[in-house]
């Protein structure tokens, strides 16, 4: 798995709050 930055991890679960990676 690829390490990606906590601002990358937000702004993923920003536009997807349903879905947690």
């Amino acid at each position: 798995m690829k390490i990606i930055s906590k601002r990358r991890a937000m702004t993923i679960y920003r536009r997807h709050p349903q879905s947690r990676l």
